[in-house]
């Protein structure tokens, strides 16, 4: 009897060590770090769980780390999307990542090794003008992807798996699909954004045949819709989410200055009209801090 007793009394006993082992680790999730750098382009101090990060201006690059006590069973990885820059590559914790003079749009994070097991990771991003992006969780994107807007604010949460982080939601209004192509059926690019015959070329040549239809590639407003100058009869459509698109070198403009066009939606045909030498448009973007876009990342 003694014996047993013995025995059941060692098994208890490592059982209680099992439980208070693994409960002081699942409520660590406190032991994590993360700063921003700043539109005036310096980091400002690391903050902690669940607090915000950042101010009124844009965020150009981020840093996360974590305690000694979640570092022993895994690790954290994050990625920026940046303006005109695209996604980079993951990073491991402790590392900076992002661009001094391009601020960041988009987000996605994810925890490694033992760490899943025990925890969930939450994210979100703040756009001014706009508000707060939902909760990205475990590798899935927070922030504008696709809209061309830059954060001002970042907040990271690390919860027990399966406790949501409070307030907020999961859905991801500023993301969405592809943009729409803009001469549909016609897809060759015989100049792209960037250097060309000694200059800075600032748009896409996107080929097509005379009188071809041009659509919208976001709903916006349009702004302009005549001649040009050297873009000749063009059409300025500024856009929902902030962009502002030049569609130029159109045969006739099919829209008004002050309609309001969905995605998809004709407003001109394909010509040679401004500075031009073969039918095709040049389609131009800005985003909505007026600097030069590369729109094709998001229209592939």
């Amino acid at each position: 009897m003694k014996r047993k007793t013995s025995i059941l009394f060692f098994l208890i006993s490592l059982l209680s060590a099992c439980f208070f082992t693994s409960s002081a680790f699942a409520y660590a999730g406190s032991e994590i770090g993360y700063q921003v750098k700043d539109a005036g382009g310096q980091f400002q101090d690391m903050v902690g769980n669940g607090v915000e990060a950042g101010g009124t201006g844009k965020i150009s690059a981020m840093n996360v780390d974590l305690g000694d006590t979640l570092k022993a069973r895994g690790s954290i990885q994050y990625r920026t999307l940046n303006e005109n820059k695209g996604w980079f590559d993951w990073v491991n914790e402790g590392q900076p990542i992002g661009d001094d003079s391009n601020g960041i749009q988009a987000v996605r994070m994810k925890l490694t090794g033992q760490l899943p097991y025990y925890y969930d990771l939450y994210y979100r991003v703040h756009v001014p003008n706009v508000g707060w992006s939902g909760w990205g969780k475990n590798g899935t994107p927070a922030g504008s992807e696709g809209l061309s807007r830059n954060i001002s604010i970042l907040q990271i949460i690390v919860t027990n798996k399966g406790v949501l982080p409070p307030g907020g939601t999961f859905e991801n209004r500023f993301s969405q699909a592809k943009w729409t192509w803009p001469v549909p059926g016609h897809y060759t690019i015989t100049s792209g954004v960037g250097p060309r015959w000694g200059l800075y070329h600032d748009g896409l040549d996107i080929t097509g045949n005379s009188g071809d239809s041009i659509v919208a590639a976001k709903a916006g407003v349009v702004r302009l819709a005549g001649p040009n100058g050297l873009f000749g009869n063009c059409v300025v459509i500024q856009n929902d989410s902030g962009e502002t698109c030049y569609y130029a070198h159109m045969v006739r403009v099919g829209c008004n200055v002050g309609d309001h066009v969905n995605a998809g939606q004709v407003i001109g045909f394909v010509g040679t009209t401004g500075n031009s030498n073969h039918e095709h448009l040049h389609f131009e973007v800005y985003d909505a801090d007026s600097s030069l876009m590369n729109p094709l990342p998001y229209l592939r």
